[in-house]
Parts: structure tokens; sequence; C-alpha cells
């Protein structure tokens, strides 16, 4: 899908909270659907200052900059504007002149493992025939103790193979001992996918809100995408598939229960900050607190 404007918003406070360094690799080429201007005014609202020296360089390869005749900055000038870091991007195909080409439903080969500080998932899972395998391999292009950063849809709205539920991320960050885990609904009109304000919502109940959910009666023109963000804290060297709650084994829950509680009793990652009141109009969503807009 790429980087909206408010998504970019969230990466600002993400590196405000822990600067990335190193290596930030992205699965796919990202459309920022911001302007330069834009770019220095999201990064100096997140409390910080725009990195000076950087090479900014306009969008004209990805399919979403096609379609617009604006001036986006691509998502590697935006990045390297936050932060002092090295960015790749990964993708099927050349088509939009990626770095390194791999199929990321097959297994990666051993030059990938481990190589990310930070790994953006963002938006590929839905798009993908074999999610599972795309994952197991996001666990392991990631270093220890590195992040994963994800948002997929929740609903059949947008043009993509598969919605995910948010317990499916819930459980499955669980089973693999992810640590400082923060995960959120985004709601947003099907007009507003790179720009505009969306919704935040954040979990309130981890323990309902890893089985229940209800999207059911909100409005035929609102899309559901759950984000979130996660540090890798198992060594092993593939991940784990979780077990819905429903149908595993109650003698299997305890690994789940253990780091849902965890998250909620030592979670240093603070609530994204959103840039409107929460005194406006919004949608009920069960088992989720609205934050604002973001």
């Amino acid at each position: 899908m790429g980087f909206s404007q408010s998504l970019c918003k969230l990466l600002a406070q993400e590196h405000a909270y822990k600067p990335f360094e190193g290596n930030f690799v992205l699965l796919g080429r990202q459309t920022t659907g911001i302007t330069f201007e834009e770019a220095i005014d999201i990064i100096k609202k997140a409390g910080l200052e725009p990195r000076s020296s950087v090479d900014i360089v306009y969008d004209s390869q990805t399919k979403g900059q096609k379609k617009s005749n604006e001036a986006y900055i691509t998502e590697k000038t935006f990045l390297t504007l936050l932060s002092d870091v090295q960015v790749l991007t990964i993708d099927v195909t050349s088509y939009e002149s990626c770095d390194i080409i791999h199929d990321f439903t097959k297994p990666i080969p051993d030059e990938l493992k481990n190589i990310a500080d930070v790994f953006w998932l963002g938006s590929c899972l839905d798009n993908m025939s074999n999610p599972s395998a795309a994952l197991n391999n996001a666990f392991q292009i990631v270093k220890p103790n590195g992040r994963i950063i994800d948002f997929e849809c929740s609903q059949m709205k947008l043009s993509a193979y598969v919605a995910f539920s948010p317990c499916f991320f819930i459980d499955w960050l669980a089973i693999n001992e992810f640590k400082d885990v923060r995960l959120y609904l985004l709601g947003l009109k099907r007009s507003e996918v790179f720009r505009g304000q969306w919704d935040i919502y954040t979990v309130y109940d981890s323990g309902a809100a890893a089985y229940k959910y209800n999207f059911q009666n909100l409005p035929s023109d609102y899309i559901i995408l759950t984000y979130w963000i996660g540090e890798k804290g198992s060594l092993r060297p593939f991940a784990k598939d979780p077990i819905q709650a429903k149908y595993r084994p109650k003698k299997d829950n305890k690994p789940y229960i253990k780091h849902l509680r965890l998250w909620r009793q030592s979670n240093n990652r603070p609530l994204i900050k959103p840039t409107s009141p929460d005194n406006i109009d919004h949608h009920e969503i069960k088992y989720y607190k609205y934050l604002g807009k973001i």
C-alpha cells in the first residue's frame, strides 16, 4: 500500500521513542503520498529535527505514484530525513526498481537472515498466496531485538487476497515471544488511503480482543487495518504458527497468556499520540478504545 501521510506520522513517533538505526528493510517499494514540505512538517511535529544533507529524490517509479500528478518524495528519502539508516527494498520482481529480488513466499537465503534492524512488512501479507511463509521469513530476516512493523487489511474492501483479523497477529506475536508489542486498528475512508487523517484504536482488553471483534456495522466506505510493532525476543531459527484460541487445547494456552500479560504489565512502548482530540465523531469497535486521529 505504501507510506500514507498517517503512516509517516506513526513512523516518526516510533523513531522518537526508539531511534531507527542500521538497516531499515522494506518488503516492496512504498509510495509515500507526501511532499518534501509535508515530510519536514511531520518530522518536526514529532519533536524531531530533519536530517540535513539528504538527497531529495522524487518518486517516479512506484505504481501508486504513476497514478498521481503530485511531486511525492520516495520512501527512502523520508526515512533518511528521519534517521541515518541504510534503506533496502525487497520485491518479487524488479518492476519498481527494488534493491533485492526475492519471492517472499519462498525461503530466504542465508545472506538475508538477520540483516534487518527494522523490517517493514506493511500491507504485503494480504497480497500473498502464502502469508505464513512470508511471516516466517520476516521473523528470520530481522535481527534478535530488532523490530517488525506491519499493517494489513482486516476487511476485504481493498484489492487483497486475504484479510487478517487482529487476533491472528496477537497470537502470532505471543507464540513467537515478541517484546514491547503494541497493536492498533487503523480506520479510514477508502478515499483517504494515501492522504487524510486516519482513526486510531487501541486494545483495551487484550484477552477479549484476542478472539472477539466486530466490524459488521461499520459504513461500507470505512476500512479497518491492523497495525502492530514488536521486537523479536526469541532466538529460535523459525517462527511458530499460532493456533486460534477457541481451537487450541487449554494446556497450550500458557505461552499465549504469558505474553499477553507481559505486554499489558511491562510495556515501555508508548501509545500512539493522536494529532486530533478524541471528542470527535468516530465508530465504536468492541474491545478497542478510540484514541483520536493521526
